[in-house]
């Protein structure tokens, strides 16, 4: 469900429904292993950081909508018709929430000069259960969400998503024409609106709390190239110092990356592309472990997986 930005050319992958499938049936079987088994809690939520969608077009994005939210068949929970999967088989058997947030390729719209321009809003209308409330006069969704607060005993965890896709093309940083496709912009209202939403949860939960930013554009990605850059991503990275954030969750880059930039407060983890049909790196996912250390504070590990081909199953890595 992807447009790859590859230096100055775009080229339109769509999803693979085989490996959806087998995404799928990774959950599922946690569910029925750890769940039904008694051997340890199943994962307890799944997160989506974007590009659900080849483009913000009506058809693309209602076919990416089944593949997250289709009802099941009544002869596999797996599939919402003859081959197509969907995730909600499993996060309903596992009875977890399914996050997401938009992507620059969700946010595509038809455009007579440049083929595609960003600043479409028929994801929020589209994707409303997981993205909206939509706003009754604009009709258009949230610039930021609270995707939820999951509490153990002795840590809670708060995911705050935010849509730093472009509203225009002229926000675009450069002038090349492409830069618009792939590009986003931290947007102060959207930043300040995520600060204030970070205090609301500090503020009413009362132990120990992680922080987890989630967002499309990872800040300071290594070596990425300007037609993908977030642009004012130091604002970002300022107030995530402000906030004690304790981790982003990005996407974007389709690479499976786990970095720090110097002076940055917090890692952030790339999961990397899990269902790309023309994926050079492979596909992958990552679980997140989130414990709270006495000494050392929040600390965040990744277990990261890849579809093995000749296995036809997601193994760790």
């Amino acid at each position: 469900m992807y447009i790859d930005v590859l230096k100055s050319e775009a080229v339109v992958s769509s999803y693979s429904p085989d490996i959806l499938y087998h995404l799928a049936e990774f959950l599922y079987e946690d569910y029925i292993d750890n769940f039904v088994g008694h051997m340890a809690a199943p994962v307890d939520a799944v997160l989506l950081t974007g590009d659900i969608a080849t483009t913000g077009l009506s058809s693309d994005l209602q076919l990416a909508f089944a593949a997250v939210d289709g009802p099941a068949l009544n002869n596999d929970p797996l599939l919402w018709a003859p081959d197509n999967p969907t995730l909600a088989g499993s996060t309903g058997k596992l009875k977890i929430p399914l996050w997401l947030l938009p992507g620059n390729h969700d946010r595509l719209r038809p455009d007579s000069v440049s083929w595609y321009a960003p600043g479409g809003y028929m994801f929020d209308t589209i994707f409303e259960p997981y993205w909206g409330p939509l706003d009754p006069a604009s009709k258009l969704g949230p610039k930021v969400r609270e995707c939820g607060v999951i509490s153990r005993p002795g840590l809670s965890v708060a995911v705050l998503a935010a849509d730093f896709t472009l509203r225009s093309a002229s926000d675009r940083s450069g002038l090349m024409f492409h830069n618009q496709w792939a590009q986003g912009r931290v947007y102060r209202d959207t930043l300040d609106e995520l600060v204030q939403k970070t205090a609301d949860v500090k503020r009413r939960v009362r132990q120990t709390l992680a922080i987890i930013w989630a967002l499309h554009f990872p800040p300071k990605f290594p070596g990425i190239p300007r037609s993908m850059q977030l642009i004012n991503e130091e604002r970002l990275i300022e107030e995530a110092d402000r906030c004690g954030v304790s981790g982003m969750l990005a996407g974007h880059t389709h690479e499976p990356v786990w970095y720090r930039t110097p002076g940055a407060p917090c890692d952030v983890f790339c999961s990397g592309t899990a269902t790309q049909k023309h994926s050079p790196l492979g596909h992958f996912f990552h679980i997140l472990n989130i414990n709270a250390d006495p000494q050392y504070g929040i600390m965040i590990t990744p277990e990261n997986y890849k579809f093995d081909p000749a296995k036809r199953e997601f193994l760790q890595i």
